[in-house]
């Protein structure tokens, strides 16, 4: 039999053949070899996901350019936990002024939302997501999202992964908050309620127009807008 068998892996002696002795390396071409292979891996390694590369392109969009849409079943607060370990990292730092600390500190969230949303689209837990973030007390921001999912258990894991932080209930009685909430028609007690299906769809709509154009804009902050990603269906 005369045919060979080569197997290449691409790494010093790594040529199996079957009829001939392989060649002997010397052991600084066989470092060379290594060092080309480490330097391949560090580039691969640097080349952005083309989702994350997708979202900071259309990341900060004015509010000219946002297309609207109903296609959206759950509402999301996201408000970053000062007990994170990035958050603590960056406010224990030495001898740097507030101003800069809080804008390291925003620069660092939406690096990770742009992460998060990023992942979820490769993961393909969401469709559509459209986040703004609003100003809270010492100027702190938190942010708002809508998005489409049909996988909220698995996108709340990813959040609190990515964020380091907690998405559960907080608050008790009336002040108890969920940070996720199901976009749904206004609640009525079954014995009293008499709307029509098509009646119940139209508060959903009107809800979330609501969100959009009031809730969303209510402040005047200008272009608060961040991400307006809607799936073509």
């Amino acid at each position: 039999m005369n045919s060979q068998l080569t197997l290449d892996f691409g790494i010093g002696r790594s040529v199996l053949d079957t009829t001939t002795p392989s060649k002997m390396w010397t052991p600084q071409e066989e470092q060379d070899t290594k060092n080309k292979v480490i330097v391949t891996l560090a580039h691969l390694n640097k080349q952005r996901c083309p989702h994350e590369t997708m979202i900071s392109k259309q990341w900060s969009p004015t509010w000219n350019e946002y297309v609207h849409s109903h296609n959206y079943n759950y509402s999301i607060t996201i408000n970053t936990d000062p007990k994170a370990s990035w958050y603590r990292k960056i406010v224990k730092q030495d001898r740097v002024d507030d101003h800069i600390m809080l804008q390291q500190i925003r620069d660092e969230e939406e690096r990770r939302l742009k992460k998060l949303i990023a992942t979820a689209y490769r993961l393909k837990l969401v469709k559509n997501v459209t986040m703004v973030y609003e100003l809270g007390e010492n100027n702190k921001k938190h942010y708002h999202m809508l998005v489409l999912t049909s996988r909220k258990n698995q996108f709340k894991m990813l959040i609190e992964e990515t964020m380091e932080m907690s998405m559960e209930a907080h608050g008790t009685g009336w002040k108890k908050r969920d940070p996720i909430n199901l976009i749904r028609p206004k609640k009525i007690k079954s014995c009293y309620d008499c709307r029509t299906a098509c009646e119940k769809a139209n508060e959903v709509l009107q809800a979330i127009d609501y969100i959009i154009y009031k809730y969303y804009q209510k402040e005047n902050l200008g272009e608060n807008l961040l991400i307006n990603l809607i799936s073509k269906i």
